[in-house]
């Protein structure tokens, strides 16, 4: 039998269905096929998510952050957390980084960077931080204990024997100033600095410490204060006789030549500023060095004073007005061309507007008679500096009662709403009585009708008058009383009485002056009582007019003006009945007078003719360095020199008949 020819057919219809299979399952794998109507299925959108974090440390603007290098982000100053606008989906990368900083602001991002997974992104951490310059250096030959370092007179740094290098703790801002001393020098060594000063515009590695075997030396220096500032005004100190420094401005000083453990120091001034004239005078000034630098001397600058001004109260029929310029070396006056000036009638106080806000400085004086106030300007520079221009007469109120001046005194800067003037005397009606008027930029009292301040009466006829300026407080003697009444200032001038006053001084007092001119809570009072030839003082106790008396103090005889120094070191007395003036210096805790010796004689022109010239008031020279004192009974004013506080004469001035009272500018 032949199988050949039977197996053949058979295998071809084999390998046909197997091929129809194939197809088939390929049209299915297509899609194709029936049933459906043709209709197929889509690809869904990929979910995403947003990238952010906290921010801490961003007190500024500035931040800009970018996301996968773009995406810009502006963090605002203050934010504590961020989320880029542009979302990224699952699966995607995420980059955070610091496009740029705040000004002098280091900022840096942590978890910055991955994959985002099924969830926002939260964990990214941006941290700002101050840029700050560390301040060190090298250290040469440190073999001794005991060296400390200082940056900006701080940040004290101990460095061992053996250091080579160091760096403070307490960095810089960019730009900020360094200034590196040494506190303290080794034991047995003497270290210097170099490049110790300068500005921190980088990490600071470049100062330089050189220390070398023996004694150690300290820096002499402290502080100026009041020194004016401007045109070729100079003030030279020195230092054991040498080693002279001239300055230029105020603050810190600092002498070049340092001196060794034990040796003795003495500051004083070569050379007085001269542009203006200035006083300076030197405190804490002498000594022993220790082993430490010098840091608390001080020395003070005064203004010395330009212009004299005497009021003559029977000069010329009426009276006037004296005017001198002083000189700034010797306190030496001369009268200024043109003569007195003439006031109203019988004047008998004086007063000048020093408020610093003012354009122009004014005289004002209180004429008894006539009683009203004359007003005068005069001009600080050029030709005619110091003379005398009448501006007019100003009436006083006359309700409740016509007041009589006696007395004026004015409460410069600080004072509220500025500048107050007021006058003192007796009034019709009652016995004594006080008013006010505030200043004007130029000086002019205000309007009485627009700023009515009726007299305010007191407990007698008010002889003297003191403010103290920042406490606002007005202190008047009352003669026939024997009393000191005090009162505080309302911002409309008006006067209220303090609810501890009056106090009892001695008897019939006049002239009365306050220190310090600072504070309501500490300071002293004095009152000159011409009745029993004291001088009562007082001592303000913490409480804004309230007064603790003191032990009175043995002056001349009947004494009536009364001055304290600029500086409150010493307060001096003009007494009318022996023609003498009498120094004591003031206990700066308690405000105790201690005598500087015997009374000096007031200067006399016409001896034979009056015994007594009749010291009647008494002032000093915003300097210190001068005292003026008015003779009422000799028409002259006297020039006294001070040294220490005591006394010498140096020249009497013809003045006016019935000299009476003197203000210095």
């Amino acid at each position: 039998m032949d199988f050949s020819r039977s197996a053949f057919p058979l295998r071809t219809s084999t390998r046909a269905l197997v091929l129809l299979a194939l197809a088939s399952l390929a049209l299915a794998a297509c899609g194709g096929g029936g049933g459906g109507g043709g209709g197929g299925s889509s690809t869904p959108t990929p979910q995403t998510y947003t990238i952010g974090g906290s921010i801490s440390g961003v007190s500024a603007s500035g931040l800009v952050l970018q996301d996968n290098g773009g995406d810009n982000l502006t963090v605002s100053a203050g934010a504590s957390n961020f989320a880029f606008a542009t979302p990224v989906a699952t699966g995607g990368q995420y980059s955070v980084s610091i496009l740029s900083a705040p000004l002098n602001t280091n900022c840096t991002a942590t978890n910055a960077g991955g994959v985002v997974a099924a969830a926002n992104v939260t964990n990214v951490s941006v941290t700002c931080t101050p840029i700050a310059y560390t301040i060190g250096g090298t250290l040469s030959g440190l073999s001794g204990s005991g060296l400390v370092l200082q940056d900006n007179g701080g940040d004290n740094l101990t460095l061992a024997a053996g250091a080579s290098s160091f760096t403070f703790p307490t960095p810089i801002a960019p730009g900020g100033a360094f200034s590196v001393t040494i506190l303290t020098q080794p034991a047995n060594q003497n270290c210097t600095v170099a490049s110790g000063k300068g500005n921190a515009l980088a990490k600071v590695t470049n100062v330089a410490i050189t220390c070398s075997n023996g004694p150690p030396t300290y820096t002499i220096g402290g502080n100026i204060r009041g020194l004016t500032v401007g045109g070729s005004n100079t003030l030279a100190l020195q230092n054991n006789g040498g080693d002279t420094l001239t300055v230029t401005s105020g603050g810190g000083f600092t002498f070049k030549t340092p001196l060794t453990s034990g040796a003795a120091y003495s500051i004083t001034v070569l050379t007085q500023p001269t542009t203006p004239a200035q006083w300076c005078r030197v405190t804490n000034g002498t000594g022993t060095v220790s082993t430490a630098n010098i840091t608390n001397v001080t020395v003070n600058c005064l203004n010395v004073g330009r212009f004299a001004y005497v009021v003559n109260s029977t000069d010329d029929t009426n009276g006037d007005v004296s005017a001198f310029t002083i000189d700034a070396a010797t306190g030496a006056l001369t009268a200024i061309a043109g003569g007195p000036v003439v006031a109203h009638t019988a004047p008998n106080g004086i007063a000048i507007d020093s408020n610093s806000a003012s354009v122009l400085p004014a005289v004002y004086v209180s004429n008894m008679t006539s009683a009203d106030l004359t007003v005068l300007d005069f001009a600080t520079q050029g030709s005619s500096a110091g003379a005398l221009t009448s501006i007019g007469n100003l009436a006083l109120p006359t309700a409740p009662a016509t007041l009589t001046p006696e007395s004026i005194a004015i409460a410069p800067d600080g004072a509220p709403s500025g500048a107050f003037l007021f006058i003192g005397g007796s009034g019709t009606g009652n016995q004594g009585a006080l008013t006010g008027f505030q200043l004007d930029q130029y000086g002019n009292p205000l309007d009485t009708a627009a700023n009515p301040t009726l007299p305010t009466a007191a407990d007698g006829p008010v002889l003297g008058i003191a403010i103290d300026t920042p406490a606002a407080l007005v202190f008047a003697t009352t003669s026939s009383a024997n009393l000191l009444d005090v009162y505080s200032i309302a911002a409309n001038v008006t006067l209220k009485a303090v609810a501890k006053g009056p106090y009892a001084t001695g008897k019939d007092p006049r002239g009365v002056a306050v220190w310090p001119l600072s504070t309501s809570s500490n300071g002293f009072v004095y009152t000159a009582n011409k009745g029993d030839d004291t001088i009562s003082a007082f001592v303000f106790n913490g409480v804004p007019g309230t007064l603790q008396p003191a032990t009175p103090f043995a002056t001349g005889h009947a004494p009536v003006g009364i001055a304290i120094d600029p500086t409150g070191t010493y307060l001096y007395s003009a007494n009318s009945g022996d023609g003498t003036v009498s120094a004591f210096s003031i206990n700066s805790t308690t405000g105790a007078l201690a005598s500087l010796g015997a009374a000096v004689a007031s200067g006399n022109l016409n001896p034979t003719v009056n015994a007594n010239p009749g010291p009647i008031d008494i002032k000093v020279d915003p300097s210190g360095q001068f005292v003026y004192c008015v003779n009422g009974t000799d028409g002259s004013v006297s020039l006294f020199t001070m040294k220490a506080g005591a006394l010498t004469l140096s020249k009497t001035y013809p003045t006016g008949t019935g000299a009476k009272a003197v203000a210095i500018y």
